[in-house]
């Protein structure tokens, strides 16, 4: 039998997963697949849930933990029998799982580019946080940040009809088979949540060079940095986000109408930018 902490121990000479703890190698490969799964099924008895787009996030999900378990036995120092006759049979595994097909039809170019997107994501936190996450934990991370950012572009692809006019993005789409049942205010929250992650990416440099440097005028190059890098994603990443999420609707007329929809919002909204400026004016004085 393969002793998946063995694999584990191997792996840590390798990345640095933090010490001390269990793998959770379980955990990582079944956590994320069984929540999609219970969507999945939730979705067959609500028809006003898209079940094709879950089942594609499935299979993307499953076939990031099958590689996972490949990637360890392939680096595993010591091979026997046993690992050398699993080998295969994750690889059968794997392109069964590519080739699984549900009520609509495999998307094997959305499958790569998941696989592709979830290995640099596990690459970038194992060296930009080390010693911070067990596999498992890690492997949860990297699923669930991997499945928004294709939820994301899938999204936005499914906006597009409504600024290019195309039969293209009508048809590879099939809007008009399936019920829409997004509303705009998620596509809204998830674009604030997909952007907000991107900032504070490009943002990891300015925070760097900030903690190493010492003369003022380095700092003053790094605090303009810092309002350029923000600059910089509202203009480039928020806004047109927001102008596709929002079917080309203009995202300042629609925060506006949105605010001003009913009273109470606009009471909230007043109050909410009255304690965001008095605790400006705070800081200001103090």
């Amino acid at each position: 039998m393969v002793n998946l902490e063995d694999v584990y121990k191997d792996a840590s000479n390798l990345f640095c997963f933090r010490p001390g703890a269990h793998s959770g190698l379980v955990l990582g490969c079944f956590m994320v697949p069984l929540v999609l799964l219970t969507q999945i099924v939730f979705g067959k008895q609500n028809p006003f849930i898209l079940q094709d787009q879950w089942q594609m996030y499935y299979n993307a999900v499953v076939l990031m933990g099958l590689c996972t378990v490949l990637v360890l036995l392939v680096l595993k120092g010591s091979r026997n029998i046993t690992t050398l006759a699993i080998i295969p049979l994750i690889c059968f595994a794997i392109a069964t799982t590519a080739q699984l097909k549900w009520k609509g039809d495999t998307n094997e170019v959305f499958l790569v580019a998941c696989l592709l997107l979830y290995l640099t994501i596990f690459l970038l936190v194992v060296i930009s946080l080390p010693y911070s996450f067990t596999l498992g934990e890690l492997m949860v991370v990297c699923q669930t940040l991997t499945i928004l950012y294709a939820d994301y572009a899938v999204s936005i692809y499914s906006r597009l009809r409504f600024i290019f006019p195309s039969p293209y993005f009508t048809a590879a789409t099939n809007v008009d088979e399936l019920p829409f049942t997004r509303t705009e205010i998620t596509f809204v929250l998830q674009t604030f949540v997909i952007g907000t992650l991107i900032t504070g990416l490009l943002l990891v440099p300015v925070f760097y060079y900030l903690s190493i440097v010492s003369e003022p005028v380095e700092f003053w190059i790094g605090s303009l940095s810092f309002y350029a890098v923000c600059l910089l994603s509202v203009m480039a990443i928020f806004i047109p986000s927001f102008y596709m999420t929002l079917g080309g609707v203009n995202p300042i007329f629609w925060a506006v109408n949105f605010l001003s929809l009913n009273p109470t919002r606009v009471s909230l909204s007043c109050v909410l930018y009255g304690m965001f400026f008095y605790a400006v004016l705070c800081c200001v004085v103090l």
